[in-house]
């Protein structure tokens, strides 16, 4: 029979590898285009970045502690919804005004889909220009949504979120 040390050791050796392809697992996912229906790229919770937000290199966003693929990875969903509303803040401060210029901007992926379920949602012309901050939150909310496929979050936390 194995002693307990023996046991411990292969448990530790199975356990990084099983750590080791659950990330590859997850940064392969990450880099999946969006549907065109809404996301459901469930990572983004996991990583605290509901907005798909790419890694920053050099001078991060509070609370950015690493990557998952292209994606970064924040300490809190509360840091993770700020790092969103400051980029589109600074977007719209840079005059990015309407869903289309900020989409266009913000995604690679899916252009065409993306502004048209974030306008439909939103229930606003995709080439007006949106009511800064009236609109960050329900931005934020229909841009998630279409992120990850759903918002887990109220109005009033991703309010308290970017005001943090």
């Amino acid at each position: 029979m194995a002693s307990d040390d023996a046991l411990l050791a292969v448990a530790a050796l199975l356990g990084v590898a099983a750590y080791i392809l659950c990330v590859d697992d997850a940064q392969a996912s990450t880099t999946d285009t969006v549907p065109t229906d809404g996301g459901t790229d469930l990572n983004g919770w996991a990583n605290n970045n509901p907005g798909n937000l790419v890694y920053i290199s050099g001078d991060p966003f509070r609370g950015q502690t690493g990557k998952a693929g292209n994606f970064g990875v924040y300490d809190t969903l509360s840091n993770g919804v700020r790092a969103m509303g400051l980029t589109l803040t600074q977007y719209y401060n840079s005059g990015l005004t309407t869903v289309t210029a900020i989409v266009t901007k913000y995604s690679t992926t899916n252009q065409a889909s993306y502004i048209q379920n974030v306008s439909a949602w939103m229930q606003v012309d995709p080439n007006e220009p949106l009511s800064w901050p009236d609109d960050e939150v329900p931005l934020i909310q229909a841009m998630v949504r279409q992120e990850q496929g759903s918002s887990q979050m109220s109005d009033s936390d991703v309010a308290t979120y970017i005001a943090s």
